[in-house]
């Protein structure tokens, strides 16, 4: 039986792996940062629906005035630019944890199994994610986001 990524992932618990000279994340989290505005897109190349998956740590998420700490947002319904607000709790300072999931038979969600990961590059204030569903062979560009930020 061939190894999936998502085995691999299990046996690093989590962290990062290396796939043929290339850093792969099953999640990746933002370094610690105050309130922030982003402008989020997302683009699928795959036949089933994706998500890019957020997930506040130490504040919360709001969307079309809608809070939450956490949040998927779907290519086949999300509009070209999404904008989001990230709300820090009291601590001043929050996280924000980012991964990847698919819609299967009867509209069930999925994430972190088969060959799911995800290729990050960060640059001040930007961060662009091509990620592989876990469906079938290692696909990088089934979900491509960019998101950028700007502090408040």
């Amino acid at each position: 039986m061939t190894e999936t990524l998502a085995d691999r992932f299990i046996a690093s618990r989590g962290e990062p792996i290396d796939h043929d000279g290339q850093r792969v994340h099953l999640w990746f989290e933002l370094p610690p940062l105050p309130a922030a505005s982003f402008a989020i897109s997302i683009a699928a190349d795959a036949p089933r629906p994706q998500a890019l998956c957020i997930e506040a740590r130490g504040g919360l998420l709001e969307v079309a005035e809608q809070r939450s700490k956490a949040m998927a947002l779907w290519t086949d319904v999300a509009p070209p630019v999404i904008k989001l607000a990230a709300i820090p709790g009291r601590s001043g300072e929050m996280t924000i944890r980012f991964w990847n999931a698919w819609r299967g038979d009867r509209d069930v969600m999925h994430s972190g199994i088969g060959n799911v990961g995800m290729l990050v590059a960060m640059d001040p204030n930007h961060l662009h994610l091509t990620c592989s569903d876990g469906w079938g062979p290692l696909t990088f560009g089934n979900l491509v986001a960019d998101v950028s930020w700007t502090l408040n």
